[in-house]
């Protein structure tokens, strides 16, 4: 999932109303930020926005006279304010993670919420990689799972988006309540409707949740990163982590969202989901059924989100297609339990 710079932050199709707006009018508002930052007005200079596949934020690389930076910014405040309260409590555990310098909020002149973090010239993990050409991708892939039980040391309260930054507590009381939040009803009959399950499938997501339900009594729930795929990661002799999707929960979710992610690598993704998966047990033991129902669940999820992408970015359909062996198991999986 490579990126580039382009000379204004990237607009898809498939966006809302409200973000494509947000995005056109960015570039009008950062201009301003160094009157609201530690930045310098006179040598405050734009490089470009970083554009992709994946586009769900704007980020953008700037300079003055004393460094270079990387400004990220989202359409909700509260995401990108918990992002940076993620970042700086997983360093505290012990977790590699990009720098947080300041985190601007909207004020006066400026409608907009920015983090500025830390700048790393270099390429991400898996970019690197491909100039390697795959080499010593099982050893990442089992140092991104070992990484991941570092992130997990991070506790929160609640589950899902995080309602207040102050004591990191998500906004539903239960694991249940946030998934039936996100695989609504008309969500589910996208999915029948679009054949990629069936209406029996349908019993197996209460099913799926009472399993992870009856886990997460045994421990507080932990910050996730969200989207922990080797394109949001820098270095391979040991893994740097940026750009989350922070939210509270199972920890094992995170590693059935690595997972998927391991699932598109073109050459022995098999391979490649079980050096992932060991290395995590190395360092956190789990069980097995338990990560077979978050991975069913939230494949459920990714699914009904990559149709809507698919409308103008026709990748995400093929995302689709490359995950459904690991869908058929974890269902084979939970109808045994």
């Amino acid at each position: 999932m490579k990126t580039r710079l382009a000379q204004k932050p990237l607009i898809r199709e498939w966006m809302s109303p409200a973000a494509k707006k947000f995005r056109r009018d960015f570039p009008n508002f950062i201009e301003r930020l160094p009157d609201y930052s530690f930045l310098d007005k006179k040598s405050f200079k734009i490089d470009g926005y970083f554009v992709g596949q994946n586009v769900g934020s704007v980020v953008l690389k700037v300079k003055d006279k004393h460094g270079v930076y990387v400004v990220k910014s989202l359409l909700d405040p509260q995401e990108i304010t918990t992002e940076a309260a993620f970042l700086e409590k997983w360093r505290k555990v012990g977790a590699d993670t990009i720098k947080v310098f300041e985190l601007v909020t909207s004020k006066g002149g400026f409608p907009i919420t920015a983090a500025i973090l830390e700048y790393i010239p270099k390429m991400t993990t898996e970019e690197e990689l491909e100039n390697k050409k795959g080499k010593n991708k099982v050893t990442v892939y089992r140092k991104l799972g070992q990484s991941l039980t570092v992130l997990h040391k991070a506790k929160g309260t609640g589950f899902g988006q995080v309602v207040t930054t102050r004591v990191l507590k998500g906004r539903y009381k239960t694991f249940g309540q946030e998934r039936n939040a996100v695989l609504t009803l008309k969500r589910q009959r996208t999915l029948i409707a679009s054949r990629l399950i069936r209406k029996e499938d349908l019993a197996l997501i209460p099913r799926a949740i009472k399993i992870v339900e009856n886990d997460i009594k045994r421990s507080q729930p932990s910050l996730i990163h969200g989207d922990p795929g080797l394109f949001n990661t820098f270095g391979t002799a040991s893994l740097k982590f940026f750009d989350p999707d922070p939210k509270v929960s199972h920890p094992l979710e995170d590693v059935a969202i690595a997972l998927i992610w391991a699932s598109l690598e073109e050459k022995n993704p098999k391979v490649m989901r079980s050096s992932l998966v060991a290395g995590y047990k190395s360092k956190q033991k789990y069980n097995d059924s338990v990560l077979q129902a978050v991975l069913f669940l939230k494949l459920l999820e990714k699914w009904e989100w990559w149709l809507h992408r698919g409308k103008s970015d026709k990748y995400a359909l093929g995302w689709i297609r490359k995950t459904k062996g690991i869908f058929a198991d974890a269902k084979k999986q939970l109808k045994m339990v």
